[in-house]
Parts: structure tokens; C-alpha cells; sequence
């Protein structure tokens, strides 16, 4: 039936075809003799939407703000360059106060760590658990939770240390031996740490899965670390804002504070778990940057054809983990030499060094993967022929010789290595090293490949008569543990001179992997286990547990009773101490069935709260101090290495917005340029992952000069700011750059003067300094000299100020409004039964742990209890008493907010669509006000951040200098991605998103009429009912009666409003709303550009700089596609063409593409659920890669083509990067304007424009100025010419445009076909710029090797492990080179 419908309606339309082309001819023919567009029309449609808008501005109230606001004096005060520089030194002596906080903290950890050792005796334990008396340590991965009686409380005042417990568990029958007995540790949600389970009373350890637990190293090590607990508390209890603090030895023990249960992932094989800890503390950088100097490494990879097979994929596994080992203040290349002969991974790269950025590691890895999938005849690194050790070596020491001479740009400045991989060498070329190393200050290391590696001892000597070290690695599980052996040796310079030097990290996630309660995952399982208590056995889900190794929440806890012993852990800090020696290594893996209920199987979890935290750390290595072991023997030892995370936005705090002024801010950026915090930083993406390579963001990409044309994106690594910036100067630059916001979409330009100066940690009395490798920059707004807007004073008042015994109940209650303090619990941020008052994030206290329970739940409630403490208590609390009095000013100033609301009735809120009042004060006070009850959360829950929010700036940057107008109403609409989802949500009717009405509240400067904003009053509106509006307005006649004007109703009329950036704010289609004008209609935009309405603030040359940098694409996609070409082609057709081409168009194609674009979306949907960027590239690999471009033909591209196109548009780079692969090689790329549009602003009127370029109309003809038709005069009468009419809409950031007539000569609907093309080819290109950088403080020059240590081998380890156990060090290694 369906089908024979389908015929009837096709026969329909075949017959009527005819008659409505005719009909749709006549009505284009007759553009030109029917009435026009009135410009009386139009004014009389923009005056009455400029007056819809103003009148709900006035409904916010913020007259009546401004004066509250006078009387509590609050005035603006120009600053001067003067002034700005004594801001700059007043916040940079606070960012070294707080930085030698840190570094004191770890000193103290250092020492504690270095006497411990020094006292401890070594001893010998035989590895029998069963002989121990005590658990060694409290392993992190194998912590069960011991359910506390407040657990299913949300929020506790009480301090978690008060409350914390560890039960160790008794040798009983049921227990095997202390080696895989869980321990029983009450976790609480700790306000300290973000609400992360945690036990103060205790610090717990991870190894690494490729290392037994319970050997002797283990073991004498959590012997003599065990003091180290009392340190961490001491620090915790001397700052109670520290956050992670950790100390990592040499053998891979990670002690954790305060103690925490280890996530481990697991990938999910059917009825098994499988888990996958990859986590070593020596590889991460706080570890690496500590314990040596930075150095230079060329790595030597012996690629002859005995290396066929198995040597090769171990080699290529060891040069990876050799690579993970390196950080970013070292430098690096690697040469194979075969079939005697040389080569570098890339001829870019031929004698040079790289800089170990995450990218650079990354591309030679790359390069390497790369070249392993070609076809063997087409490989360049391919097992061949035999190897020429000799040249090899040269050409290493050549190499560094060089760089360290005559190219200190390519060097770290500190000491230099040669990395040996080979299966043997034929003699051990004394020759060589005599020449080029008679003084042996270049450490050589060699790593023997393979079970059967021959000339052993050649290889040996090699590294033993060069001060290096020799390893040999049968197995790909030796590769992880063996390929870091070289580290110690590295650090025994810096060990013998005793140079405790404090290294710092750029940015980075949380190390420390918390995982989730069990109860957390219960809740979430669609069933729950019935008649279970709390005193009942934990259930084992089905798969395998692995003792000793990891024991996590999907693995069964031994049935026993929790009870103390003498020597558990308390507070009194007893010993944790191995008690006894043991015996045996048996590794015993017992399959754990279900045990046939219904209960979900319950996949571990980390913990969101940290999972995503931006960090910083600060490290000091720990020596061996025992004179006889080290200065007398000429041996320098490296024991651990100690450290704390310091979180990123901690420095921010520091220069905080409330004193910085509207739009003034600060940043710090490390010696290589890269970005330590920046307001603008963006390191996540839409979906809230992290971007990659977000730790090596430079500042060159972000802080760019409006007048800089970069070329295909490449920033200007040159600028006098960021080679002040590495070089720790001072200074101070002017920069007139562009301001964008909402991801990258609007921009516009404005003039910054940025003071920049070094940091260093500078102790409280000022006798004390030290150099760090972090600059610091503050950026204000600058006009006229002086600071502008200008920042806010509060002169002193007597309502502003506080009593000495703290406000009274009556008077917090008028400020904050939040209830009857009797019962009141804090009601959280985002929950029910908010209170419509807020504060932003900034920690105004040194908060003690109640407070700052309540401050974490909700910082208006520790507001509260710190406004009624008395004086004394605020000043032991270090509270800002400035920030204090600005935020009580504030709430007294906008006490009346609710009642000014409250008096707008409802029938008006709603028939203009505002669903919601707020405000938002500079101190980061917000109030808000709904229209339905009970007062809402989501939108102030989301919107935090006050004078940081985009809208908030955008609203000052529009309303001060753009516009000039301080009563300017700043309409702000979503993205175009979340119109999207919206309509595909189907919550369109009857209401629609939201779109924001903001407009500032000000201060007067004096008498000269000057303001500065105060705040920023807003209300949310429907779309719905502003789209419903506009329909009226515009679809009405300015005289009364009239039904014969053109209005915008016609079929050949399109009207919109456009914001001043040229995105649709409001169109006659839902769906055009947040996508740019160019988008839209690309020939009236860029008929709108020409005739000078609206003017780039980008040159032509800068294609979509600000796109790409949204999207992170990064080298990788070049890489593929080439550099794009810099012209571009457009397609020349004539008229009648443009009436026949989608005739011609290929049906199938039509069909594939539909059915390519609905395959994406349903395959985008199903990535929401997935977290893991390698998940989400195999899916869409199975679902839409395999399908469209490898099992089609190869000749057919199209379908492949067009589905690159879409994967590029929807996906993060960190998934589509491993995709590219698959896409043609030379890709057309159907390109309309947006690809190369730049940014764009509405021309102003304060720039001396004249006033026909900011209203009129503009008439058009397609031949002459587009070239999408090529046809004669006639071919392009009628719908070939078409007008625009501009006009702003007053008061507002808005723009009134309707076009009249077709402008693209009938062929709407096809100019994906025949719009512009851009052509990507080219063979790939791997040349990087190399950005100018400085050596890090803590790096030595001239540094000469004193060592004489004899120590210098380690064969694979053997002996005690048993199949089992290398089987599973095997298994995450294979897996993990798998999803690479």
C-alpha cells in the first residue's frame, strides 16, 4: 500500500511540477515591478522591537540598583600605569609567598624522607607472608570501605580526622596471609579534597602492576617511609587548603595523602574483567623533572635484519617507554642505523634535537606506527641488511657536541646521554669513545634485546666504561620496569652535590585515581540486593581476582569480623612496620563464580569530583645522605622523590576579578611558554574531556595581536611579550588584540596593557628567594592612558562596615535573605529550595574544615558564619577583610532585588517571554528571581563564576567601548549546536531555549559623565515567545489597516536579527539561529562586508584562526591532508545550469549522502555514553569508517569523502585524529563561507563611519559580484538581483536585516555544489616550528660527571615470578600498543 501511495503522490507532483515553476518564475520575474521593501516599514518594525527589548530592561531595575549603589559610596577611580604596576608587584609577591608555601612542604617531606633512610637497615625478607606479623603497607588498590554510620548523610560539618578508621585485618584461617588481605578503611567525603573519600589518619600506596607488592624492595621500603605519615599530617594541619601530597621511591612505591581507595579501569572481556593499571610514579613529571637534570638524549635503534620478529617489536615498545620517560624541558632524537646506513625518523629532523613536548613524542611514535603499516616494499624502517655501529655512534656524539656548542636552542643545557637498543654488538669501539667521550661526560646506556642477544658483554662494556648503565629486556613485560633503569643513573650528579633543587610542572589532570564507593555504583544499578546489612559479605561479581596485585571493588573481600590489633593504625601514629620475614612468591589467580543473583554486574568507577581537576606540582628529590654511601665513594643516590599537587585555579584566586576591574585578569606561563592557567585556556571540549595536548598549550596561540595575519594558523612564537615572558623579564607592552567569546564565535578587538614580570618563591620576612620557572602577566584594559573601564573604590561607610562581635541574625538576614537561621540546614548549589542569592568561587578565607565543608556544599553559607564570627575569628582565618566589605556593600546595595522583581506580575512576565530576573555584582554576588515557584537553580548553578562569565564580560565589553552606551540591552543566544539539540529534543513547543537580556549596572566617574559597571543585570527569555514576536512585528503594516505593504510574510522576503558578530539571533526558520549570517545566506553577509555594514577584524590570510583553535585541530590533521593550498576555485555556471544541476545530480549519490548523514547522527548519539576517546574511535570505525571507506570500492571516494567531511565537523580531534587514515588522501572539500570565513563585527559608529554605513539598502546583481552564475544580462534579470536592508536596532546589540529577491540566481538549494572548493594535498608534512624557550631555574650549565660508580647492569627480571605473573604483565602492555 505504502508503495502504491508513493506512486499516486509521485504522479501528483510530476503533473503539478509545471504549473508551480511557472507560478514560483512569475513570482521571482515579478520582484522587480512589484512594490519593494518601505524603508518606512522597517523603521517602524525596528522602533517597536528596540522597544519590546527596553521595556524589559526596565523591568530589571537597575535605576534603582545605580542609586542604592551611591548612596554606599561606591565609586570609579582611574588607574594610571603607575598604579597598574604596583597591582602587578602587589599580586606577584602574594603568588611568591604562596609558592614557597609549597615548596616548604615538600621540603619538609624530603627531609623526613632522607633521614628515614639513612636510619634504616636493609634486610632480606624471604617472601613468605605467612611469617609476617603486621600488613607491610595499606595498598591503595586493594582498600575495602568500612561503611560509616553518617554514610547516607550528604553534607557533614565535622572534621573527617576526627572520625577516620583503619581496621587491619587479623591472620585468621579464612585469610591466607597479609600479602593479599584487603584492609577494612573508613573513607569520607572530605572537604578539603572536593568531596573525595579519603582517610586523614593514614596515607595508602600503589605499586605498579608490573611489580610484586611484597618483595624485599617493597618491603624495606614501606619500613622506612612509614614516618613519612607524620609529616603529611603536620603539613595538612599547618595548611588546610593542601590538597595531594605524595612521595615516590626508586622501586616504584607511591605513598598517598591523605590515604585514598586506587580506580583501577577495567576493560570488560564478557563474564571477565580485566584490569589495567597503567599508573608508575616515576613516569609522571613531578617525578622526572626532580630527580635529574634536564638532559639531552639521542637514542640509537639498531634496525639490521637480525632485528626481524620479536626484537623489533620489543625495541619499538622500549623506545616508547624510553620516550614516556622524557619530559618537556628535555631534548631528543632517534636514529636507526641499518643496512649501514643512517636514518632519522623523519628527514625534517636530521641532525637536530626535539624538544619532548607531548607532540613532538607524539609524532615520532606516530611516524614509527605509521611506517609498521605500509606494505613491506614500502616501508623506509624496515629490518635490513646490517648495522654499522661506528657511524652510529659519531654521528650521536656529533649530534651533542653540536648542540650543546653551536645550537643551544636545541639543547636542555644540562647532561647528555646516548641510549643504546640493539640484539648485540661486535666489539665495544674503545676507539670511538676515546675520540669522542675520552672524559666520559656523556653516559651511555644500552638495552640488549631479546632472549638468544648475542655479544653480551660487548654491550655491557659499552655502557659500564661510559658511565651509563646496561639492561637486558627478553620480554615485552621486562620492557615497563627495565626501560626506566637509567633514570637513577641520571640523577647521581645531581645526588653527589646534594642539589635539592624544587622542580615545578606545568599544568596537568589529577594524578591521583579516587574511585567511587560502592554504595555510589549500587544506586545507580537498576536492581539492588534485598535483606543485606551492613555487616553482610560484600558481593563478588563474576571475574577473576588477582592477588596481590589488585583487588578492587569488583573483586570478593575474604568473609571475616574487622577487628583492631595492637598495631593498627590510630591516631597516636603507631607502626605499620613489616613485622617479620617471610617465604614464598607464589602468585595465586582464583576465578571468582556469581553467585546467581540479580545484581547487576558493577563496573568501577573514578570519581568525577577529581577526575578532571587541573593541577600543578612541586617536586624535591631525596638522596641517600649517608657520607660513607655517597661522598666517600664517589656515588651519588637517588631514593624518591617527594611532591604536592597544587591546583591551578589557586594561583587565579590570587588576582582575583572583584580587584583586577571589568575585564582585567591575570596569567602564568612557564619557561617554555606554555600556559599554566589563562581565563581564556579552553582545555575541554564540549563534552567536558580534556583536549589533546592541552598541557603543551602555548601562550603565542592564545594571547594574539588583532594585527597578526597568521598564516594557516600558525601563531607568532616571536611576540616582545612571550620572549619576555620565558626569559623572566620585566616589562610592560601594550597589545591590541581580539577579545572572543562564546567558543571562538564572536570576537572583537580591544587595546590590553599587559605587566609582566618573573616569579619567585619568596619566604614571609623577604630574606629567602627563589627562582621558579612560572611569569607572571597582568592584563587590564587600556584607554586614554589609564585603566578603562575603570576599576571600582568603596569608600568608606558605615553601612558597609562590620562589628567587631560580626553581624547580628536581623542584619544577616536583610543582606542575604536566606530564612530563619534556627533548623535552616545549606541547601547545595543546582539543589531544590535554593535561596536566589549566590557567590562566586573565591576561597575569601583560610577556611578551617567545618567552614569549608559548608563553603564546598555552598559558599553563600560560609559566607553567612563568617559575616557573624567575630573579628578576631576572621583575622585567624586570614579573611580578606577588603573582599568582605565589597560584598556587604553589594548585598546591601541589592537587598531590594527580589521585591523589584516581585513586583513585575506575571502576566507581563509571561507575555513577553521572561521566565527569570538576575544580577550579577563585581564581588561575584548573584540574586535571581523566577517567575514560577519554587525558585529555580540551574540557571545560577551553571552561571558561577559572576564577573568571570563571558556574559557578564561581553555585556561590559559591548556596553563601555563597542557601543559606547551604557544602556545598551546585550541579547546573547546559544550556540547553533544547542538550537540543535534543543529541536531534536523535541522541547521546541510551546516553549523553546532560552535567550539572555543583559545590561550593566554603573557607576559614575565624577562629573565628566564617564561609568564604570558595577554589575550586570539580565533576564532569561523564551525564544519561543521572542520568535512569536517577531513573526507579529514584522509581518504587520505601520499604518492601521494597510494589507497591501511588502512585509517580511512574502515568500520572497527573509528577515532576521543579527547579533553585532553577525550570528542569527532571531529568524523566520528556528533552525538558522546561532549559526552565522554567512552560513545563512553567504551572498547577502558578504554583500553586507563589501558595502562596509559590517568589517572584518581578521585579515583574509587568518583562515578561521579561531575555529580551528576551538576545535583543536592539531598538527596531525596537516599531516594527513597537506597544507591547504591558498587560493581557492570557484565554479563558473551559467544560468540554465543553475536551473538543471540537481537534475543532473546522480541520485544514489543524493541517497548515500542522506543516508550517511542520518548514519552520524545516530552514531554521535551513541558517543554521549562513552568517556574514553579510543571507544568512541572504534565505534565509529565499526559503524560508518568500515562500511563508507574500507569496503568500498576503491575507486568510489565520493561516500568516503562526504563522510570525512561530516566526521571533521562533529567529532573532537582527540577521536577524529585516529580516523583520518582512512580519508582520501586529496579530499575536494565542498566548502561554503563559514570554512573560510573570518571573524567579523559590526561596523561602528564611534570609528567615524558615515552614517550610510549603518543603515541602508543594497541592490545586488549575482553576475557581478559573487560568480556563482556566468551568464548574460538577461539570464540574471529578475530573481538575479536582490536587495539588503540594514538597520540597527536601538539600544541593543541587534541588527534588523531582510533580504528581498534570490540572491544566488535560482540556485538555492545546490551550492554544495557549485559554491567554492578548497583544495587539501600534498605529501604530509612533519616541519614544526620550534617556539623560543629558556632552561628551567633549576638547570645547571657546564655540569661535569664525578661519579664512580660501579653498580652499572640489570639483567631482566627472572627468578621468583612465576607463568602466571608474566602473563599478566604481558596482557596491558599488548592491549594498550593495540589501541595506539
Amino acid at each position: 500500500m505504502n508503495s502504491l501511495r508513493n506512486c499516486y503522490l509521485m504522479a501528483i507532483v510530476s503533473l503539478l511540477a509545471p504549473l508551480l515553476l511557472l507560478s514560483w518564475l512569475d513570482i521571482g520575474s515579478a520582484t522587480a515591478t512589484k512594490p519593494q521593501l518601505d524603508a518606512k516599514e522597517i523603521n517602524a518594525w525596528v522602533q517597536t522591537i528596540a522597544n519590546n527589548f527596553e521595556k524589559v530592561r526596565r523591568q530589571l531595575g537597575i535605576e534603582k540598583f545605580e542609586r542604592k549603589f551611591e548612596e554606599n559610596r561606591v565609586v570609579s577611580d582611574n588607574r594610571n600605569e603607575a598604579q597598574g604596576q604596583q597591582l602587578m608587584n602587589d599580586i606577584k609577591a602574594r603568588i611568591g609567598k604562596f609558592t614557597y608555601k609549597y615548596e616548604e612542604h615538600v621540603k619538609r617531606i624530603r627531609v623526613e624522607a632522607e633521614y628515614a633512610f639513612a636510619g634504616h637497615t636493609h634486610r632480606n625478607y624471604s617472601l613468605n607472608c605467612l611469617e609476617l606479623k603486621d600488613q607491610p603497607f595499606l595498598r591503595a588498590t586493594a582498600i575495602e570501605d568500612k561503611p560509616h554510620e553518617s554514610s547516607n548523610n550528604t553534607h557533614q560539618n565535622l572534621d573527617p580526622e576526627s572520625r577516620n578508621t583503619v581496621y587491619v585485618m587479623q591472620k585468621t584461617e579464612d585469610v591466607e596471609n597479609f600479602c593479599s588481605a584487603p584492609t577494612l578503611v573508613e573513607l569520607n567525603p572530605d572537604p578539603r579534597l572536593y568531596g573525595v573519600e579519603t582517610n586523614r589518619k593514614v596515607s595508602t600506596a600503589h605499586v605498579p602492576s608490573n611489580i610484586y607488592d611484597a618483595s624485599t624492595s617493597m618491603l624495606n621500603a614501606a619500613n622506612w617511609s612509614q614516618g613519612l605519615d607524620k609529616v603529611f599530617e603536620s603539613n595538612a594541619a599547618l595548611d588546610p587548603m593542601l590538597k595531594w601530597q605524595y612521595f615516590g621511591n626508586t622501586e616504584g612505591l607511591f605513598k598517598i595523602y591523605p590515604g585514598i581507595r586506587w580506580y583501577i579501569q577495567t576493560k570488560d572481556l564478557g563474564s571477565k574483567d580485566i584490569t589495567l593499571d597503567f599508573f608508575d610514579c616515576r613516569t609522571q613529571y613531578w617525578y622526572l623533572l626532580a630527580a635529574s637534570y634536564p638532559k639531552d638524549m639521542v637514542i640509537l635503534l639498531d634496525n639490521s635484519g637480525s632485528m626481524k620478529g620479536r626484537r623489533s617489536i620489543i625495541a619499538n615498545m622500549t623506545l616508547t617507554e624510553l620516550l614516556y620517560t622524557l619530559n618537556v624541558n628535555d631534548f631528543f632524537n632517534v636514529i636507526m642505523f641499518m643496512n649501514s646506513s643512517l636514518k632519522y625518523i623523519s628527514d625534517d629532523f636530521n641532525f637536530t634535537m626535539l624538544q619532548a613536548t607531548e607532540k613532538n613524542k607524539y609524532t615520532v611514535m606516530d611516524l614509527i606506527r605509521e611506517d609498521e603499516n605500509r606494505a613491506p616494499q614500502d616501508r623506509q624502517f624496515a629490518p635490513l641488511g646490517i648495522s654499522d655501529y661506528k657511524e652510529a655512534l659519531e654521528e650521536a656524539f656529533q649530534l651533542l657536541d653540536y648542540v650543546k656548542r653551536n645550537a643551544t636552542d636545541l639543547s636542555s643545557g644540562g647532561v647528555q646521554n646516548i641510549v643504546l637498543i640493539s640484539d648485540g654488538a661486535p666489539q665495544t669501539f674503545q676507539e670511538v669513545f676515546k675520540k669522542y667521550n675520552f672524559d666520559r661526560q656523556v653516559r651511555v646506556f644500552t638495552f640488549l634485546v631479546g632472549h638468544e642477544a648475542a655479544e653480551e658483554e660487548n654491550v655491557k662494556k659499552i655502557a659500564c666504561s661510559n658511565r651509563g648503565y646496561f639492561v637486558q629486556i627478553s620480554t615485552l613485560s621486562d620492557v615497563k620496569e627495565n626501560a626506566q633503569r637509567y633514570i637513577p643513573v641520571t640523577a647521581r650528579t645531581n645526588a653527589l652535590r646534594r642539589d635539592h633543587f624544587f622542580a615545578w610542572t606545568g599544568v596537568h589532570k589529577n594524578q591521583i585515581k579516587t574511585q567511587l564507593r560502592k554504595s555510589s555504583l549500587s544506586k545507580k544499578s537498576a536492581t539492588a540486593s534485598s535483606g543485606s546489612s551492613a555487616a553482610a559479605e560484600p558481593e563478588s561479581a563474576p571475574g577473576f581476582t588477582v592477588f596481590p596485585f589488585t583487588e578492587t571493588a569488583s573483586t570478593a573481600s575474604p568473609t571475616t569480623t574487622p577487628t583492631s590489633t595492637p598495631n593498627s593504625v590510630n591516631g597516636s601514629g603507631s607502626s605499620r612496620g613489616v613485622g617479620g620475614p617471610g617465604g614464598d612468591n607464589t602468585l595465586k589467580i582464583v576465578y571468582k563464580p556469581s553467585k546467581g543473583d540479580n545484581t547487576p554486574h558493577q563496573t568501577p568507577e573514578e570519581d568525577p569530583a577529581v577526575k578532571n581537576k587541573l593541577f600543578a606540582s612541586v617536586a624535591q628529590a631525596a638522596y641517600d645522605i649517608r657520607d660513607n654511601e655517597t661522598i666517600h665513594r664517589g656515588i651519588g643516590r637517588l631514593i624518591g622523590v617527594a611532591g604536592v599537587d597544587v591546583p591551578t585555579d589557586h594561583f587565579e584566586r590570587l588576582g582575583p576579578a572583584w580587584e583586577l576591574g571589568a575585564l582585567g585578569y591575570i596569567f602564568l606561563v612557564t619557561n617554555n611558554g606554555h600556559v599554566l592557567f589563562h581565563p581564556e585556556f579552553r582545555q575541554f571540549d564540549h563534552e567536558g574531556n580534556l583536549r589533546l595536548f592541552f598541557n603543551n598549550r602555548d601562550i603565542a596561540e592564545i594571547e594574539m595581536p588583532a594585527d597578526e595575519s597568521p598564516l594557516y594558523n600558525a601563531p607568532s612564537y616571536t611576540l616582545p611579550l612571550r620572549l619576555g615572558l620565558i626569559n623572566r623579564q620585566e616589562g610592560i607592552e601594550q597589545i591590541r588584540r581580539i577579545k572572543t567569546y562564546e567558543d571562538f564565535t564572536r570576537g572583537f578587538n580591544r587595546d590590553f596593557k599587559y605587566f609582566y614580570a618573573p616569579i619567585n618563591s619568596t619566604s614571609p620576612d623577604g630574606t629567602i628567594s627563589r627562582a621558579t620557572p612560572f611569569s607572571l602577566a597582568l592584563v587590564l584594559p587600556w584607554q586614554r592612558g589609564s585603566q578603562w573601564p575603570p576599576p571600582l573604590a568603596y569608600r568608606s561607610s558605615q553601612s558597609g562596615a562590620l562589628p567587631s562581635e560580626g553581624a547580628s541574625p536581623e542584619t544577616l538576614e536583610r543582606l542575604l535573605q536566606l530564612g530563619p537561621n534556627g533548623t535552616r540546614t545549606c541547601v547545595p548549589v543546582g539543589a531544590a529550595g535554593s535561596y536566589g542569592i549566590g557567590l562566586s568561587g573565591y576561597e575569601f578565607c583560610a577556611f578551617p574544615a567545618h567552614l569549608l565543608g559548608d563553603y564546598n556544599l555552598n559558599p553563600i553559607c560560609a559566607l553567612e558564619k563568617v559575616l557573624a564570627s567575630p573579628e578576631a575569628n576572621r583575622t585567624s582565618m586570614n579573611c580578606s577583610a577588603e573582599f568582605l566589605r565589597r560584598v556587604v556593600t553589594d548585598a546591601l546595595s541589592t537587598e531590594e532585588a527580589q521585591r523589584i522583581w516581585r513586583a513585575v506580575d506575571n502576566a507581563t512576565m509571561e507575555s513577553s517571554g521572561v521566565d527569570l530576573f538576575f544580577l550579577w555584582t563585581n564581588t561575584g554576588l548573584s540574586r535571581w528571581h523566577n517567575r514560577t515557584r519554587p525558585l529555580r537553580s540551574d540557571f545560577m548553578s551553571s552561571r558561577r563564576n559572576a564577573s568571570r562569565e563571558e556574559m557578564y564580560e561581553k555585556t561590559v565589553l559591548l556596553s563601555t567601548e563597542v557601543e559606547a552606551n551604557s544602556d545598551l540591552s546585550v541579547i546573547t543566544v546559544p550556540l547553533s549546536q544547542e538550537v540543535m539539540a534543543n529541536m531534536k529534543a523535541n522541547n521546541t513547543f510551546p516553549k523553546a531555549f532560552p535567550v539572555y537580556l543583559t545590561s550593566v549596572i554603573r557607576s559614575r566617574v565624577g562629573s565628566s559623565g564617564a561609568w564604570s559597571p558595577i554589575g550586570v543585570a539580565g533576564a532569561e527569555i523564551d525564544y519561543a515567545k521572542l520568535e512569536e514576536s517577531f513573526l507579529s512585528i514584522t509581518s504587520g503594516c505601520a499604518s492601521p489597516g494597510d494589507t497591501s505593504c511588502v512585509t517580511c510574510s512574502r515568500l520572497n522576503v527573509q528577515c532576521y536579527l543579527l547579533d553585532r558578530s553577525g550570528f542569527v539571533a532571531v529568524s523566520e526558520v528556528r533552525h538558522d539561529v546561532g549559526r552565522g549570517f554567512d552560513q545563512v545566506n553567504c551572498a547577502a553577509m558578504k554583500a553586507l562586508v563589501q558595502q562596509g555594514y559590517f568589517e572584518r577584524i581578521l585579515s583574509d590570510s587568518a583562515v578561521s584562526i579561531f575555529q580551528a583553535l576551538a576545535q583543536a585541530v592539531d598538527d596531525a590533521v596537516v599531516a594527513v591532508f597537506g597544507e591547504p593550498q591558498p587560493t581557492t576555485a570557484f565554479a563558473k555556471l551559467t544560468s540554465k545550469q543553475c536551473d538543471t544541476i540537481e537534475k543532473e545530480k546522480p541520485r544514489r549519490l543524493l541517497l548515500l549522502r542522506e543516508e550517511i548523514d542520518s548514519k552520524v547522527d545516530e552514531v554521535i548519539e551513541r558517543l554521549h555514553a562513552k568517556s574514553n576517546p579510543l571507544d568512541k574511535t572504534a565505534e565509529v570505525k565499526k559503524a560508518l569508517v568500515q562500511p563508507y571507506c574500507i569496503a568500498m570500492q576503491s575507486g568510489d571516494q565520493a561516500a568516503c569523502a562526504h563522510l570525512c567531511k561530516r566526521l571533521r565537523q562533529k567529532l573532537e580531534i582527540t577521536v577524529y585524529v585516529d580516523l583520518l587514515g582512512n580519508c582520501p588522501k586529496r579530499v575536494v572539500k565542498e566548502v561554503d563561507c563559514v570554512l573560510r570565513r573570518s571573524l567579523v563585527k559590526r561596523r561602528s559608529a564611534s570609528t567615524g563611519a558615515a552614517a550610510s554605513s549603518r543603515t541602508g539598502a543594497i541592490e545586488k546583481s549575482c553576475s557581478q559580484d559573487f560568480g556563482y552564475c556566468q551568464g548574460s544580462a538577461e539570464s540574471c534579470s529578475g530573481d538575479a538581483t536582490f536587495k539588503v536592508h540594514i538597520r540597527d536596532v536601538q539600544s541593543t546589540n541587534l541588527v534588523f536585516v531582510a533580504v528581498q529577491g534570490d540572491p544566488n540566481c535560482n540556485c538555492r538549494g545546490c551550492s554544495d555544489i557549485i559554491g567554492v572548493t578548497e583544495l587539501r594535498s600534498g605529501p604530509s608534512n612533519y616541519t614544526k616550528p620550534r617556539p623560543p624557550r629558556a632552561n628551567p631555574p633549576w638547570g645547571q650549565k657546564d655540569i661535569r660527571l664525578q661519579d664512580n660508580a660501579t653498580t652499572c647492569s640489570k639483567r631482566a627480571m627472572k627468578g621468583p615470578q612465576p607463568l602466571g605473573l608474566r602473563l599478566l604483565l604481558l596482557l596491558p602492555l599488548i592491549i594498550a600498543q593495540f589501541q595506539l
